[in-house]
Protein backbone atom coordinates (compact mmCIF):
# COMPACT_ATOMS: atom_id res chain seq x y z
CA UNK A 1 0.00 0.00 0.00
CA UNK A 2 1.17 3.38 -0.79
CA UNK A 3 2.43 5.39 2.40
CA UNK A 4 2.15 8.71 2.06
CA UNK A 5 3.77 9.73 5.06
CA UNK A 6 6.93 7.72 3.21
CA UNK A 7 5.93 9.87 0.14
CA UNK A 8 6.27 13.52 1.49
CA UNK A 9 9.13 14.16 4.01
CA UNK A 10 7.19 17.21 5.47
CA UNK A 11 4.83 15.09 7.35
CA UNK A 12 1.76 12.32 6.97
CA UNK A 13 -1.15 13.48 4.62
CA UNK A 14 -4.82 12.87 4.97
CA UNK A 15 -6.47 13.71 1.64
CA UNK A 16 -4.14 15.95 0.53
CA UNK A 17 -4.07 18.20 4.20
CA UNK A 18 -0.94 17.87 6.62
CA UNK A 19 -2.00 15.86 9.49
CA UNK A 20 0.56 16.89 11.45
CA UNK A 21 3.33 19.88 10.00
CA UNK A 22 6.76 18.52 12.26
CA UNK A 23 9.49 19.01 10.40
CA UNK A 24 12.30 16.89 11.93
CA UNK A 25 15.30 18.78 9.20
CA UNK A 26 14.18 21.84 10.24
CA UNK A 27 14.51 21.34 14.42
CA UNK A 28 17.91 20.16 13.65
CA UNK A 29 18.82 23.53 11.87
CA UNK A 30 17.68 25.70 14.48
CA UNK A 31 13.78 26.11 14.10
CA UNK A 32 12.21 26.49 17.35
CA UNK A 33 10.38 23.49 19.22
CA UNK A 34 6.76 25.82 18.66
CA UNK A 35 6.84 25.44 14.78
CA UNK A 36 5.60 21.59 15.05
CA UNK A 37 1.16 21.84 15.19
CA UNK A 38 -0.96 19.24 16.15
CA UNK A 39 -4.17 17.89 13.86
CA UNK A 40 -6.72 20.06 16.54
CA UNK A 41 -3.71 22.74 15.83
CA UNK A 42 -3.42 23.26 12.55
CA UNK A 43 -5.38 24.68 9.87
CA UNK A 44 -6.78 22.40 7.70
CA UNK A 45 -5.50 24.41 4.24
CA UNK A 46 -3.21 22.63 1.54
CA UNK A 47 0.62 22.33 3.37
CA UNK A 48 2.57 25.82 2.18
CA UNK A 49 5.58 24.03 0.67
CA UNK A 50 7.67 27.33 -0.28
CA UNK A 51 8.00 28.16 3.44
CA UNK A 52 8.34 24.78 4.17
CA UNK A 53 11.59 24.68 1.70
CA UNK A 54 12.57 28.27 3.12
CA UNK A 55 12.43 27.25 6.72
CA UNK A 56 14.95 24.15 5.92
CA UNK A 57 17.05 26.25 3.87
CA UNK A 58 16.42 24.95 1.15
CA UNK A 59 15.58 27.36 -2.43
CA UNK A 60 12.23 28.77 -1.84
CA UNK A 61 9.22 27.77 -4.79
CA UNK A 62 8.26 30.77 -7.26
CA UNK A 63 5.10 30.54 -8.71
CA UNK A 64 4.88 30.62 -12.79
CA UNK A 65 3.44 34.09 -12.20
CA UNK A 66 6.35 35.07 -10.39
CA UNK A 67 8.94 33.72 -12.96
CA UNK A 68 6.88 35.87 -15.85
CA UNK A 69 7.51 39.02 -13.24
CA UNK A 70 11.04 38.10 -12.90
CA UNK A 71 11.12 37.86 -16.77
CA UNK A 72 9.35 41.30 -17.52
CA UNK A 73 11.58 43.17 -15.28
CA UNK A 74 14.74 41.53 -17.11
CA UNK A 75 13.86 42.58 -20.14
CA UNK A 76 13.29 46.26 -18.92
CA UNK A 77 16.69 46.76 -17.30
CA UNK A 78 17.91 45.28 -20.62
CA UNK A 79 16.27 47.59 -22.75
CA UNK A 80 16.92 51.04 -20.04
CA UNK A 81 20.72 49.82 -20.61
CA UNK A 82 20.79 49.57 -24.50
CA UNK A 83 18.83 52.80 -24.45
CA UNK A 84 21.30 54.57 -22.25
CA UNK A 85 24.47 53.32 -23.89
CA UNK A 86 22.66 55.09 -27.29
CA UNK A 87 21.78 58.34 -25.18
CA UNK A 88 25.61 58.54 -24.08
CA UNK A 89 28.13 60.96 -26.27
CA UNK A 90 31.15 59.40 -28.12
CA UNK A 91 34.28 59.32 -27.12
CA UNK A 92 36.80 62.52 -26.72
CA UNK A 93 38.49 62.52 -30.40
CA UNK A 94 42.10 63.73 -30.64
CA UNK A 95 43.98 66.51 -31.82
CA UNK A 96 47.18 66.87 -33.44
CA UNK A 97 50.21 68.16 -31.24
CA UNK A 98 53.51 68.18 -30.62
CA UNK A 99 56.27 69.90 -28.33
CA UNK A 100 59.84 69.96 -28.37
CA UNK A 101 62.06 71.45 -25.71
CA UNK A 102 66.02 72.85 -26.99
CA UNK A 103 69.45 71.84 -26.27
CA UNK A 104 70.16 75.39 -24.35
CA UNK A 105 68.47 77.65 -22.55
CA UNK A 106 69.72 81.72 -21.82
CA UNK A 107 70.47 82.28 -17.83
CA UNK A 108 68.91 86.08 -16.87
CA UNK A 109 69.81 88.58 -14.25
CA UNK A 110 72.93 86.05 -12.64
CA UNK A 111 70.44 82.99 -12.56
CA UNK A 112 67.37 85.18 -11.20
CA UNK A 113 65.35 83.48 -14.40
CA UNK A 114 66.19 81.32 -17.39
CA UNK A 115 64.25 81.52 -20.94
CA UNK A 116 63.56 78.28 -22.00
CA UNK A 117 62.84 78.27 -26.01
CA UNK A 118 60.04 75.42 -26.67
CA UNK A 119 58.82 74.35 -30.58
CA UNK A 120 55.42 73.67 -29.98
CA UNK A 121 52.88 72.79 -32.79
CA UNK A 122 48.58 72.05 -32.17
CA UNK A 123 45.93 71.86 -34.83
CA UNK A 124 44.57 75.11 -36.35
CA UNK A 125 41.44 75.96 -34.73
CA UNK A 126 42.73 74.73 -31.71
CA UNK A 127 43.33 76.39 -27.99
CA UNK A 128 46.72 75.27 -26.22
CA UNK A 129 48.44 75.91 -23.34
CA UNK A 130 52.20 75.25 -21.95
CA UNK A 131 54.13 74.47 -18.92
CA UNK A 132 57.77 74.56 -17.89
CA UNK A 133 59.53 73.37 -15.25
CA UNK A 134 63.40 73.84 -14.64
CA UNK A 135 65.02 72.42 -12.21
CA UNK A 136 68.84 72.30 -11.35
CA UNK A 137 71.72 70.64 -8.84
CA UNK A 138 73.28 73.68 -7.53
CA UNK A 139 75.75 72.74 -4.78
CA UNK A 140 74.02 69.97 -3.48
CA UNK A 141 70.60 71.53 -3.66
CA UNK A 142 67.98 72.51 -5.43
CA UNK A 143 67.23 75.28 -7.75
CA UNK A 144 63.41 75.03 -9.44
CA UNK A 145 61.18 77.27 -11.35
CA UNK A 146 58.59 77.07 -13.70
CA UNK A 147 55.95 78.71 -15.57
CA UNK A 148 52.22 77.96 -17.24
CA UNK A 149 51.61 79.88 -20.40
CA UNK A 150 47.77 80.36 -21.17
CA UNK A 151 47.81 80.61 -24.81
CA UNK A 152 50.49 79.80 -27.18
CA UNK A 153 49.80 79.57 -31.00
CA UNK A 154 47.61 76.60 -33.21
CA UNK A 155 47.79 77.22 -36.47
CA UNK A 156 48.87 73.58 -37.77
CA UNK A 157 52.56 74.77 -38.15
CA UNK A 158 55.57 74.78 -35.82
CA UNK A 159 56.09 77.82 -33.54
CA UNK A 160 58.89 78.84 -31.03
CA UNK A 161 58.22 79.76 -27.86
CA UNK A 162 60.19 81.84 -25.15
CA UNK A 163 59.65 80.82 -21.53
CA UNK A 164 60.55 82.40 -19.00
CA UNK A 165 61.04 80.36 -15.97
CA UNK A 166 62.08 82.57 -12.28
CA UNK A 167 64.29 80.43 -9.69
CA UNK A 168 61.71 79.90 -6.55
CA UNK A 169 64.51 78.70 -4.52
CA UNK A 170 67.74 79.45 -5.83
CA UNK A 171 69.19 80.96 -8.48
CA UNK A 172 70.56 79.18 -11.37
CA UNK A 173 73.95 79.11 -13.05
CA UNK A 174 75.79 77.83 -15.68
CA UNK A 175 75.78 74.14 -16.42
CA UNK A 176 73.03 71.21 -16.72
CA UNK A 177 69.56 71.13 -15.65
CA UNK A 178 66.57 68.89 -15.63
CA UNK A 179 63.52 70.96 -17.54
CA UNK A 180 60.13 69.30 -18.35
CA UNK A 181 57.25 71.15 -20.69
CA UNK A 182 53.60 69.97 -21.34
CA UNK A 183 51.37 71.04 -23.91
CA UNK A 184 47.46 71.13 -23.14
CA UNK A 185 45.20 71.25 -26.30
CA UNK A 186 41.50 71.65 -26.76
CA UNK A 187 39.27 71.73 -30.03
CA UNK A 188 36.18 72.44 -30.02
CA UNK A 189 33.73 70.25 -29.28
CA UNK A 190 35.25 67.52 -27.59
CA UNK A 191 38.91 67.13 -28.67
CA UNK A 192 41.41 67.30 -26.54
CA UNK A 193 44.77 65.88 -25.60
CA UNK A 194 48.18 66.40 -23.83
CA UNK A 195 52.06 65.79 -25.01
CA UNK A 196 55.10 66.44 -23.28
CA UNK A 197 58.79 66.39 -23.00
CA UNK A 198 61.36 65.55 -21.01
CA UNK A 199 65.49 65.92 -21.14
CA UNK A 200 68.39 67.79 -19.82
CA UNK A 201 68.92 71.04 -20.79
CA UNK A 202 72.55 73.50 -20.68
CA UNK A 203 72.15 76.63 -19.02
CA UNK A 204 74.65 79.77 -20.33
CA UNK A 205 75.03 83.29 -20.39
Amino acid sequence: MFDMGTAFPFGRYRTGVPTRAVIQPCRRSGVPAHAESRDDQWPLAPLNTSWLMSACGRIPLFHKNEVKIVRAVSAFVLTAAALLATALPASAGTVEAAVALQSQARLEARGAAVVVPVRVMCQNGATGSLWVQVTQNVRGELATGDKYTANVPCTGDHHKVDVTVVARTKAFRPGIAFTSASLNVYLPPDSSGTVESDREMMLVR
